[in-house]
């Protein structure tokens, strides 16, 4: 199945018994609970050589230099974890058969103020929930990709059961002979939430036409698109998608990995937001590689990862208006790398998520030269990042 958002299963072999005592237990990282007002959010995760897993959430203050992560806080016997931020909390999503959602107020990263479970009573399989896509403080949509419906959460409940306050029913997207739609992101644009919709076989393959399903934020209802498909949403070229990005000079951009190169599906689409027309921006060749991951700045500057093969990744800077990609110039410092994703951060920095074993940490690159600015070593390899600002 699609782990680390697209990405197959990283192998560090790293020691848990060695994270676990860093940490200083589960409450967090108890020598480095310190207040931050301004972070860099960072899932970081690894396997041992006994096959165990761990997890945990690194952070790294904005305001000081040189950049140093801490952590990691809140340790885990899962690597299958992801982060999303709001306002000042961040909230660490608890995957494939973890199935939790925890807040944590980043002026006080050592102690959480939540953790709620995504399942629902008499669940059987995981919810698999994979982002939380915010409204505002009091609503945003948890995507579970273990189930054929999103739930409508309150993030400032305190208690469990305030918590769910709706959901979204996605089950007509069940693709083949899968029983959920594989939701995996999604986007806020102006009123209307798009859901990313992988649409696999029961086996993960891809072979059904993806979706973005498009929902009226104020009702909760689905909006009929009129793409003339026989179902409500936007049906996507590139297969397998799992980034979806939106600029309003830019529209609505979808990165699908297809089949990591065998054969090459996948690319990154445009969609409209206005008038729901798609069309595939970037189609995957052999000089860009399977398309792993992706990040949209602004209408002239944008990065996606390009996958040739497991630890084999490059990152190539395109056009987000033209699609025009620069194949002949990938940024130096993440040639030949193990690249879990991209972001970039308050001050427009491209962020990279480098996993490579054994030389992990979170590559600072400057758009207006892709020269590395910096690299922030982390305890386990970075799986995915988010940033909280003050400002």
């Amino acid at each position: 199945m699609p782990f680390y958002q697209g990405l197959p299963r990283i192998t560090t072999l790293l020691l848990v018994s060695t994270v676990l005592t860093a940490c200083g237990g589960s409450g967090g990282s108890s020598g480095n609970a310190t207040s931050f007002s301004d972070a860099a959010v960072i899932a970081t995760g690894a396997f041992n050589s006994a096959g165990s897993a761990s997890g945990a959430v690194e952070l790294i203050d904005l305001n000081r230099t040189p950049l140093h992560s801490s952590g990691g806080y809140f340790p885990v016997p899962s690597s299958d974890i992801s982060v999303n931020t709001h306002g000042p909390h961040y909230y660490r999503i608890g995957r494939f058969q973890f199935d939790t959602v925890q807040k944590v107020d980043i002026g006080n990263p050592g102690a959480a103020e939540w953790e709620f479970s995504t399942l629902e009573a008499g669940d059987q399989a995981s919810s698999n929930p994979h982002n939380l896509v915010f409204v505002s403080d009091t609503k945003a949509y948890l995507l579970r990709y273990g189930s054929t419906h999103a739930w409508i959460v309150n993030p400032s409940a305190t208690r469990e059961s305030d918590f769910k306050i709706g959901e979204l029913d996605l089950s007509h997207y069940n693709g083949g002979d899968n029983t959920v739609p594989n939701m995996t992101s999604g986007v806020i644009v102006g009123d209307r939430l798009f859901v990313v919709l992988q649409r696999l076989n029961a086996d993960f393959s891809r072979g059904n036409p993806p979706y973005v399903a498009v929902f009226d934020v104020h009702t909760d209802t689905e909006i009929d698109t009129g793409t003339g498909t026989g179902l409500p949403g936007i049906q996507l070229q590139s297969l397998n998608p799992s980034g979806i990005a939106y600029h309003p000079e830019v529209g609505v951009l979808v990165q699908g990995v297809g089949d990591y190169g065998f054969p090459l599906n996948g690319g990154i689409d445009h969609i409209n937001p206005d008038t729901y027309a798609m069309t595939q921006l970037i189609d995957d060749t052999a000089d860009t590689g399977a398309i792993s991951g992706m990040a949209l700045r602004d209408a002239d500057t944008a990065y996606f990862i390009s996958y040739a093969g497991w630890g084999d990744n490059h990152v190539f800077r395109f056009n987000p208006l033209t699609g025009e990609v620069a194949t002949d110039a990938p940024v130096a410092g993440a040639l030949h790398r193990n690249i879990a994703a991209l972001a970039f951060s308050p001050g427009g920095q491209l962020w990279i998520a480098d996993a490579t074993d054994n030389d992990h940490g979170i590559r600072v690159v400057d758009p207006a030269t892709d020269a590395e600015q910096a690299f922030v070593p982390t305890a386990l390899p970075p799986l995915s990042l988010s940033f909280i600002t003050s400002e």
